[in-house]
């Protein structure tokens, strides 16, 4: 009988020992204070860039629950210039959730498919930006048979926990450390049966767009605020 008492004992222990260290983890109880600052930091992100103007998007209650999300910005972006369009999301949150769901499972439970195959896009930092590496995104086309459409969906998207973006092939395991995570999708929508219509429209976004929203979500919040 103390036998059955001492294993009961031990597994009750692990048991909760677990549930405390899940809760840690994900802040169930002490606010994640690097989460916060990181949605702080979105306010800074230009609501424009050269050319590109934009119109806020929201997201429903249901897509910030179901992806973990402390805060975001959504908004379609026009080039006052050509009027070509694409659509900014860019989110934040625990590493955890945020880590987890590339377009190719969100985009999947939505009834769109990879058409083609998944590649990847490098863009050079500035100048500016003290570091020796590129940002390096992942990129796919997405088509919907059950839907009588020819365009397909191109989406570009990458992580990070500073600013400096990185498209890892495990995510999860990549930024275990970081205290808080971004993610950011840049999608554009092209027909592939109109010759010159596929014009890298997303590319050359992200080329213009990506040091002044490095530069954002990098500086310091104190740096910022004076």
């Amino acid at each position: 009988m103390k036998r059955l008492d001492a294993l009961a004992i031990s597994a009750f222990i692990l048991i909760t020992s677990g549930s405390v260290v899940q809760g840690l983890m994900t802040h169930r109880w002490i606010p994640n204070t690097a989460v916060m600052e990181a949605v702080d930091r979105l306010d800074a992100v230009p609501r424009n860039f050269g050319d590109w103007t934009s119109v806020d998007l929201k997201l429903s209650d249901a897509e910030l629950t179901i992806g973990g999300i402390a805060g975001y910005i959504k908004r379609e972006f026009t080039n006052q210039q050509t009027g070509a369009q694409v659509t900014l999301l860019l989110v934040t949150g625990d590493p955890g959730p945020i880590s987890l769901h590339s377009p190719t499972v969100c985009f999947s439970g939505q009834g769109f498919q990879v058409h083609g195959h998944e590649s990847s896009f490098a863009v050079n930092l500035s100048e500016s930006e003290e570091r020796d590496h590129r940002h390096v995104f992942h990129y796919a086309d997405f088509s919907n048979s059950a839907v009588s459409d020819p365009s397909l969906i191109r989406v570009y998207w990458a992580w990070s926990p500073d600013g400096y973006w990185q498209s890892p092939e495990q995510p999860r395991i990549a930024f275990a450390g970081s205290s808080a995570l971004y993610k950011l999708y840049v999608s554009e929508r092209w027909l592939p049966e109109v010759s010159g219509s596929d014009t890298g429209t997303g590319k050359l976004f992200l080329e213009t767009a990506l040091p002044e929203i490095t530069q954002a979500l990098s500086q310091p919040l104190s740096t910022r605020e004076n």
